[in-house]
């Protein structure tokens, strides 16, 4: 897609995260009394200890994993709550643990619910288009006058493919759920950004990391541009009830979502497989809501995959991994530093510059139990018959719970997701390169396990230019099979004579690293400079079975 759509809905006062953010206090008091009858319904004559378990979990969270972004009075509230517990008249009442029990749901909701201001949306769409045109004409241009480059120039750099336009005609038939893969902490507004700017689409509300919010002036735009709040450091059954049920019921309102199924960022490369079920289950019981209260609200959802040539955060992702899953193995030298602020600029700079590409690829949409459906919404079963939501919803014809069956449901719609992501994977000639060179590497020298490889000097490794020409030239030909068989997608460098390909994926591989996983020569030498970064990009193409096409012509 090289120009930018028209917007769907053309004015923000008709999109539906600014109608429901003029009703955000009605939005919240609702919330809180949903989410307090279903944690009475779940833990009859168990409250006290419900509670007990929270305030333990959260003090212990206070003091070993303190945020910036945490309340000055969080401390005190939760010694607070486990006084009133051991003390007084509250220790054995029902009535006064529930009235604790409704202070806790209330300061979660607090938290977690953000807004949406049109001026603060309008500013920051002005700012970032202004930013990344005067990136683009002032560098790439050739002159430093032309700051004013027209919005549809700026989407032509940006790469949209897949099920576009069936995506947009359903947001006229119910509400939108975006689930995307997640590499980096830039995903968020990476999506947005394209989502608005390119695709035409409304804000989405969208979960953002509680630690994001560190930094104040991220704190200040988040809040008001649609972000809820996600602090994986809760782990208690109040917490996740109150996050399920939030978006729950915003999905059940028509308010269109987009979150991370996998949960975080994917911290060794990999097309995610297996997906958190939490969130994915809220769909499915928002959709049974609907469909017991025949309320006319289907609710649709589409994988995205997002797809980089390099990730601001590889280089401490792969060694958090590395570390995770090596433990003594792998010896860390030195702790990667974080990512800066000149880092991110860095990475902007070579995703305009033309250094590097980011491609969005759309998945066919789907209903949450995994069916596809048609251009009218319609769910299409095996044999592509229409088939009703509500029936998976009925025992012998009337609606009945079934958490059993609803469980399997959520594993059905993972699965889905997870396929798409493959299917809908574009294969970038930088992956490409990097996975020839990692597998070729691993048949030379048959490791014992990655980490023996690893512990090798880069300089002792050894490329035959000709035989990785060879190679490149084998997987080329497989995933171009591969592709017009709808198993996976390609960008277009994957169709370069191999030579070619070889040259272009080494050159945009990792291009915001200062070391780089792969450098050819003036000889034609190949080396490596980071192997972790070459596992890291290599891996994105793991899982696909193309290893099995290099088999036969990887020299020993």
């Amino acid at each position: 897609m090289s120009n930018p759509l028209p917007h769907i809905i053309p004015h923000i006062k008709d999109w539906p995260i600014y109608k429901i953010s003029k009703q955000k206090k009605r939005f919240k008091e609702d919330l809180k009394e949903k989410i307090f009858e279903l944690l009475l319904l779940k833990n009859e004559g168990n409250l006290k200890d419900l509670i007990a378990q929270c305030a333990y979990s959260e003090k212990n969270r206070v003091k070993t994993k303190p945020w910036k972004v945490d309340p000055s009075s969080e401390k005190g509230f939760w010694l607070g709550i486990s006084k009133q517990l051991t003390t007084g008249q509250y220790c054995d009442s029902d009535e006064n643990c529930k009235l604790i029990l409704k202070r806790i749901i209330s300061r979660y909701v607090e938290e977690i619910v953000g807004g949406f201001k049109i001026e603060t949306y309008l500013f920051a769409d002005k700012f970032l288009s202004y930013f990344f045109n005067r990136l683009y004409s002032s560098f790439f241009a050739g002159s430093f006058l032309n700051v004013f480059w027209k919005k549809k120039m700026l989407a032509k750099k940006m790469h949209v493919t897949g099920y576009v336009e069936e995506t947009r005609d359903l947001f006229s038939k119910g509400t939108v759920v975006l689930v995307p893969t997640h590499q980096s902490n830039l995903d968020s507004i990476l999506i947005g950004f394209y989502m608005h700017l390119v695709v035409g689409l409304p804000a989405f509300s969208y979960g953002a990391g509680l630690n994001l919010y560190n930094v104040e002036i991220l704190a200040y735009y988040m809040n008001r541009l649609g972000a809820y709040k996600v602090d994986r450091r809760k782990r208690n059954a109040i917490y996740h009830e109150t996050l399920f049920t939030f978006l729950k019921l915003s999905v059940q309102e028509g308010v269109n979502n987009l979150f991370f199924p996998a949960g975080g960022r994917v911290r060794d490369g990999r097309i995610e497989q297996n997906l958190k079920m939490g969130l994915l289950s809220a769909l499915i019981q928002a959709q049974k809501s609907n469909c017991k209260e025949g309320i006319d609200n289907k609710i649709f959802v589409v994988p995205v995959t997002i797809n980089n040539h390099f990730v601001l955060e590889a280089k401490a992702m792969i060694n958090d991994y590395l570390a995770k899953t090596g433990r003594e193995k792998f010896n860390r030298i030195r702790k990667p530093k974080s990512v800066s602020y000149f880092s991110m600029l860095r990475y902007v700079y070579n995703l305009v510059s033309g250094k590097s590409d980011v491609l969005l690829a759309f998945g066919q949409p789907m209903d949450v139990m995994g069916n596809v459906v048609d251009k009218e919404g319609n769910s299409l079963g095996q044999k592509n018959e229409i088939v009703s939501l509500d029936d998976y919803f009925k025992v012998n014809g009337v609606f009945a719970p079934d958490f059993q069956r609803e469980s399997i449901y959520t594993k059905k719609l993972a699965q889905s997701i997870a396929k798409s992501y493959k299917t809908h994977t574009v294969v970038l000639s930088s992956q490409l390169v990097a996975f020839v060179c990692f597998e070729y590497l691993m048949k030379k020298y048959k490791p014992v396990d990655i980490f023996d490889l690893l512990s090798k000097n880069t300089n002792e490794l050894e490329f035959v230019y000709d035989e990785i020409i060879e190679h490149t030239d084998t997987l080329k030909n497989h995933i171009l099979a591969q592709n017009e068989a709808g198993n996976v997608c390609v960008d277009e460098d994957i169709y370069l004579p191999s030579k070619e390909l070889l040259h272009t994926g080494i050159i945009k591989l990792g291009t915001f690293h200062l070391k780089r996983p792969l450098k050819i020569e003036s000889d034609n030498q190949i080396i490596c400079k980071d192997l972790k970064l070459l596992y890291y990009y290599a891996n994105r193409l793991s899982g696909f079975g193309f290893e099995n096409a290099l088999n036969a012509s990887v020299h020993r």
